[in-house]
């Protein structure tokens, strides 16, 4: 009985586990199209913007590499509204500007 016991209690646990890197992901996927999205519109800043939100609520995500290079690049983009090449070279991309008006002056129209 213990041992029955001890196998549900296991696998309980790991599908816990499982459904939680499984959000993790979701999440992380999510913010990576709404910034696709916004970069296919022409909407620099705020693409900026998603992609450094979805580097800093997942730091350990699987995109966490691409976000992290392709808000760089956009806050230094030359047609980027909001350029910022301070925010672009800082070790964690986005890191000082944590709402949308810190990143680019407030034309940020999407959540985060």
């Amino acid at each position: 009985m213990k041992l029955t016991a001890m196998w549900v209690c296991w696998i309980a646990l790991l599908m816990a586990g499982c459904s939680a890197v499984r959000n993790t992901a979701d999440g992380m996927h999510e913010q990576m199209e709404r910034a696709r999205t916004a970069e296919a519109s022409g909407d620099l800043a705020g693409a900026a913007y998603e992609y450094a939100a979805a580097a800093e609520k997942f730091p350990s995500g699987e995109l966490y590499a691409v976000a992290a290079r392709k808000a760089a690049v956009l806050y230094a983009h030359p047609l980027n509204p909001a350029r910022n090449d301070s925010i672009a070279l800082a070790p964690g991309v986005g890191e000082g500007a944590r709402s949308p008006g810190d990143c680019h002056a407030g034309t940020h129209t999407g959540s985060g």
